[in-house]
């Protein structure tokens, strides 16, 4: 008996978890430090995460890095528009739209400044793939690390607790 509670607690613990980090990591930009920047002038840098283990429900996708605003009359880092791509299979098409990572503090300078930005998704899971890319030219640089990107695990309900 006691077993079976350890294990049904083991469970129900890992469905409450409030965050999922990827698996894996990869970029084409250029790595200085622990962030890889997506620098290049073309645009086809680009940072990838690969997540396991990802159940059915409404999750949040949370983007956070850091931003390098090269503008010479800039005084404050700007925020940085971004193209998400993302799909649940290599056999799925990539689903896509923009996202805008906001400088957290806007007091900031130009230089290493935090951003983030939240995009909702609705997964069947178990897996996700995440691209992320530059989206216009003249924006600050972004940079990427391993736990940049990460999952808000959906809300669980509610249960109230019964009469008295």
């Amino acid at each position: 008996m006691r077993g079976i509670l350890v294990i049904f607690l083991a469970l129900f613990a890992g469905l409450g978890s409030a965050q999922l980090y990827p698996q894996s990591f990869t970029c084409t930009g250029e790595t200085r430090g622990d962030l890889c920047w997506l620098s290049d002038a073309r645009m086809y840098a680009v940072a990838r995460w690969h997540f396991t283990n990802v159940r059915f429900g409404e999750w949040t996708l949370v983007l956070e890095g850091e931003g390098h605003d090269p503008c010479a009359t800039c005084s404050v880092g700007r925020d940085i528009t971004v193209q998400v791509f993302w799909r649940e299979s290599p056999d799925q098409p990539w689903n896509w739209t923009f996202v805008v990572l906001q400088n957290v503090v806007p007091e900031t300078g130009p230089l290493g400044y935090k951003v983030r930005a939240e995009l909702p998704l609705k997964l069947y899971g178990p897996e996700l793939w995440v691209l992320v890319r530059r989206a216009v030219l003249c924006d600050p640089y972004p940079g990427f690390s391993w736990n940049s990107a990460y999952l808000l695990a959906p809300k669980l309900p509610e249960i109230s607790p019964p009469p008295p």
